[in-house]
């Protein structure tokens, strides 16, 4: 399918309604690369779809600990699934 919609959707199925935890282009997380980053609050097992038309080029889902601080150390053992959009950005979903 191609991405002829320019904007990103909400990364959960519509009728949904999740809490938006923290925006983007913070001053203490979610700035620089990272910039364009939104937390959802959603429990365990909730479906995530894809905000946006890509393939999926890589994903983890071995970690069953859950972190709330976003470190290094919670970074690297987190779940996560990156898409390669068709306009060739990544976007990455994480699960802290």
């Amino acid at each position: 399918m191609l991405d002829t919609f320019r904007g990103y959707y909400l990364p959960f199925p519509g009728g949904k309604i999740y809490i938006c935890t923290q925006g983007n282009d913070g001053k203490v997380s979610h700035y620089g690369n990272w910039r364009y980053a939104f937390d959802f609050g959603m429990k365990d097992g909730h479906q995530v779809v894809a905000a946006r038309d890509g393939r999926i080029v890589a994903i983890q889902e071995n970690y069953n600990q859950q972190c709330r601080e976003n470190t290094r150390v919670c970074r690297n053992s987190a779940n996560y699934v990156r898409i390669r959009n068709t306009d060739g950005t990544d976007t990455l979903y994480w699960q802290l």
